[in-house]
This record gives C-alpha cells, structure tokens and sequence, in this order.
C-alpha cells in the first residue's frame, strides 16, 4: 500500500471518483453528498481563496484506489487552537487534512500514517479534521445517526469511521449535532410572519433579497456574522475573497425568501444586520445524480427545483451580532423564516451543526419541534 500526491489528470480524477465508488460498493449512495468538484479542483489548482497549499493525496492498495485526504496549514486556525479555554496547546502547529475517504482500516491506517509523518516533518504539533479546508467551512465526522442521509454542506460517512479514527489516537474536539424540524409540526405562534409593527417595536425592519440581488445581499452578512461567531475555539475570521468564494453561483441555489435579516429602522441599507438566516433549499438530491458537478444541467435543476412544493430546505447559518444578542431578534427572523418555508411548500429544514456547548441554539430548534439528527465531531491527534 502506498500514499501518494495526487500530480496527473488521472490521479485527480481517481480522487474525485473515489466517494462514489465506495458507495456503490457499500450501497450507501443515497447517504453520501459529494463535495463540490469545482471545490476540489480549485484547491488542486491553487485558484481558491484559501490563502495556502492544499495538498491532495491518494492511497492506493495494488493499484487501486482505496482512500484520500488533503493535508494544508492554516496559520489563523493554529492561533484560535492555541488561545482560549478549549486551546490544544499554547502553541499549536496543526496540519489540517479534508475530503478524507477509505474503504477500510488498512487504507485508513495509512492515510493516518502518512499525514502523522508529513505533520513531523514540517514541526506540526497536531493533526486537525476532517475540515474542507476549514472548521467554518465544510468538515467533521458523523458519529451518530447514520441511518439518516446526509445533506449539502455536512458530512455524512458510514458506521466504522469514528472506529477507525479512534484506534489510530484522534480524539473527538468540539462535539456537535445537525438538527432537523418538520415544518408541519412547527407551533403556530412560531410559525406566525411578525407583522410590521411587531418588528419596529423590536427596532429593525426584516428583508429579503431579490433574485438578482442575491450575492450582494449575502456579502453584506459577513461582518455581522465574523462578530457573532468570533467566540467560537475554530472560528477563523471570513475575509471578502472566502466570502466571495463561497457565494460564488449562490443565484442557482437560493430562493430569495429564505434569505432574512433584521435590519436597525435607522440604518443604511448597506449596513449589515443586526442577526440573519441564511437558508437555501436543498440540493443534496442534485448533487448526488451529478456526482458534485455543478455543470449547466445540474444549475438547470436547481433553478427547476425551486418550483417543486415538498422539497427540504437547509439552513446554513444563523447569527446575531453580540451587540444584540438576547433582544428576541432571531425569534423574529425565524417565524419570518418558518412562515416563508411554509409558505413555499416546503417539508422539512435541516440545521447544519449546532454545538453541544451551546443549549441556547439548539433550544430554538427544540421549542420548534425539532431534534438532533447526526452527531457530529472534529477529530484532534496530539504528535507531541
């Protein structure tokens, strides 16, 4: 068995190929949500807003495939993992690894092996992940709930793999679980658009995008949400060129109305929210038929889907700014948010991560009707 970077046309491919496959062998398709390939090939590429290499990496027994990994360094992560209560050391130099796949502990164990000695090689103390490529984007392991599909923008992975990380000396860091609410079951009062008057009392106004303005009015979040996730131990500051990334081609994804900020009455319209929910519906049955492309004919089902009633919806984020905190405003743009949800058709909304040292978040999934849906965790290795 060897470990290798991925260098040719051939090697990215068997990268990109590899989940899929491992689906069709386990029969866990219908479970599994691929990343994005134009995502994975910018980081092969280096065109990415990620400001350092991401290197990928294939794990082959007998000339076949059977796993991969990234592995790449982020100097801003190491200083939130060295500082705070939950600190890993006072100082740590964590090599990150990502979009990590094996078909068993043999390809796992090299796979660990490999980044153990690319970690000390280059004075690493820790390894960090799975994080594509960060904590605040994509990343984490299911550790719970694995009959339940996965969903875009969370990870899902067969029964075995918290196993396997477990035996190799990881350690799960900063448990968390994603959430799901069926909007059919969701209380009245909660599901009730605040009138006007309701939110002037609270001292904002609630918008929505337009279509065309979609992008614009989810880069004005950014400020509002770096503040309410600043607290955060994994938490890295979202600068505009990761913000722009990771908008990039939302037009296709989004339906306008999930899109819902509480605004301060006498703010600029520029000015960013006062607290927000960013929710899209879901693509995750669109991803898995095109494997993550997202080519003409998958934009083309996307922007179909949005007229089918019965779909999911998923919320990526929420956030209020500190400033704000505990003054009702996500109360309010909720049942704005459930109200639209209900409105459109939709059946049920999927909450990406909520942590479990934060009852106060999932509560307002709980007094919805909601539950946890996939224990989820980030796996730590002490090198030192």
């Amino acid at each position: 068995m060897t470990v290798s970077p991925v260098r040719t046309r051939a090697d990215l491919a068997a990268f990109l190929e590899l989940p899929a496959r491992l689906g069709r062998d386990e029969g866990t398709s219908g479970l599994r949500v691929p990343l994005l390939r134009s995502e994975i090939r910018s980081w092969h590429t280096g065109r990415t807003w990620f400001p350092a290499p991401i290197e990928l990496l294939l794990a082959r027994t007998g000339g076949t495939v059977t796993g991969r990994t990234t592995a790449h360094r982020c100097a801003a992560l190491d200083a939130r993992l060295s500082t705070g209560p939950q600190a890993l050391a006072p100082t740590v130099r964590a090599l990150c690894f990502g979009a990590t796949e094996f078909a068993d502990e043999h390809a796992a164990a090299e796979l660990f092996e490999a980044l153990g000695a690319r970690a000390r090689n280059t004075g690493c103390t820790h390894l960090f992940g799975p994080v594509s490529p960060l904590p605040n984007t994509t990343g984490g392991v299911v550790t719970a709930g694995f009959a339940e599909r996965g969903f875009f923008d969370s990870p899902w992975n067969p029964a075995h793999v918290p196993a396997a990380y477990e035996a190799h000396g990881f350690t799960r860091w900063a448990q968390a679980d994603s959430w799901i609410v069926d909007l059919g079951g969701v209380p009245a009062a909660r599901a009730t658009a605040p009138t006007a008057a309701e939110a002037a009392a609270a001292g904002v106004r609630l918008r929505h995008p337009s279509r065309v303005g979609t992008r614009r009015f989810v880069r004005r979040l950014r400020p509002t949400l770096n503040r309410a996730f600043a607290a955060l131990p994994y938490y890295t500051e979202i600068g505009p060129a990761q913000m722009a990334g990771q908008t990039a081609g939302l037009e296709a994804l989004m339906d306008p109305a999930l899109i819902v900020t509480a605004d301060g009455l006498d703010d600029p319209p520029a000015a960013p929210p006062r607290c927000f929910a960013l929710v899209v519906p879901d693509p995750t049955a669109i991803l898995q038929r095109h494997d993550g492309r997202l080519g003409p004919r998958a934009v083309a089902e996307l922007l179909t889907s949005h007229r089918t009633r019965g779909r999911d919806a998923i919320l990526l984020i929420q956030g209020t700014d500190p400033d704000h905190s505990g003054s009702g405003l996500l109360t309010l743009v909720l049942r704005q948010v459930y109200a639209n949800l209900i409105a459109g058709g939709y059946r049920r909304l999927r909450v990406t991560s909520i942590g479990r040292d934060n009852p106060g978040s999932a509560a307002v999934f709980d007094r919805a009707g909601g539950r946890p849906l996939h224990g989820l965790t980030t796996y730590v290795r002490d090198l030192r």
